[in-house]
C-alpha cells in the first residue's frame, strides 16, 4: 500500500505499520469537503493526493492539500500531475483561493514541486513531528490567488503600523 511505503512514511505524517483498515477507512468516509485523486500506471496506484476544504465558514475559500507518491516512481513527474489537477479542481470548480500544505524542511523534492507551482514559504513549525527518533520542523507553504474578492490586511500592513508586535519573538539566548 502506497501510504505505508518507506518514502511516504518518512515524508508525511504517516506512521509505519499502520493497520490497513485504518488507512482504507479514511478514504471510505464520504465528506463533501474532501476530494481525493489517484494516479495509476499499469494498473498500480503510483500517487494519491487530496484537497480538504476548511470547515469554518470564514475560511471556506481555503483548502489543505496533501500528496503521497510511491517510492519507485518518484522524480518522474507523477506527483506534479496530481498536484496540478488538484489545483485546477480547487480553483475552477470549488472556489479555492488559498491552498495550504505542510512540508518537512528536508524534503527538497516536495519544496521544489510546490514552489514551481506558486507556493511560498509562510513560516516554520518547529519540532512539528517525530520521524525515526528525531523531531523535524515543517515548512508552512501556501499558494494564494492573485486576485481576491475582498481587501486584505497583510503582515506588511501591520508591521508598518505596529512593528514591535511582529518582532522576532522571545529572547531565548539566556536559557
Amino acid at each position: 500500500m502506497i501510504l505505508g511505503s518507506r518514502g511516504v512514511v518518512e515524508e508525511t505524517m504517516q506512521v509505519p505499520h499502520r493497520p490497513v483498515s485504518e488507512a482504507t477507512g479514511r478514504f471510505a468516509k464520504r465528506d463533501s469537503r474532501n476530494r481525493i485523486l489517484v494516479a495509476e500506471m499499469d494498473g498500480e496506484v503510483t500517487a494519491v493526493g487530496g484537497l480538504r476544504l476548511h470547515r469554518s465558514l470564514r475560511a471556506r475559500h481555503a483548502a489543505s492539500l496533501w500528496l503521497a507518491v510511491a517510492d519507485d516512481v518518484r522524480g518522474r513527474g507523477i506527483g506534479g500531475l496530481v498536484v496540478d489537477e488538484l489545483l485546477d479542481l480547487g480553483e475552477k470548480w470549488m472556489g479555492v483561493l488559498r491552498f495550504e500544505i505542510a512540508v518537512f524542511v528536508d524534503n527538497e523534492a516536495a519544496i521544489k514541486l510546490y514552489r514551481e507551482r506558486g507556493f511560498e514559504i509562510e513560516g516554520v513549525v518547529q519540532a512539528a513531528a517525530l520521524r525515526d527518533g528525531k523531531l523535524v520542523d515543517n515548512l508552512s507553504m501556501a499558494r494564494v490567488a492573485e486576485r481576491l474578492p475582498y481587501p486584505r490586511i497583510t503582515v506588511r500592513d501591520v508591521a508598518q503600523k505596529i512593528p514591535a508586535l511582529l518582532g522576532s519573538g522571545p529572547d531565548r539566548s539566556k536559557n
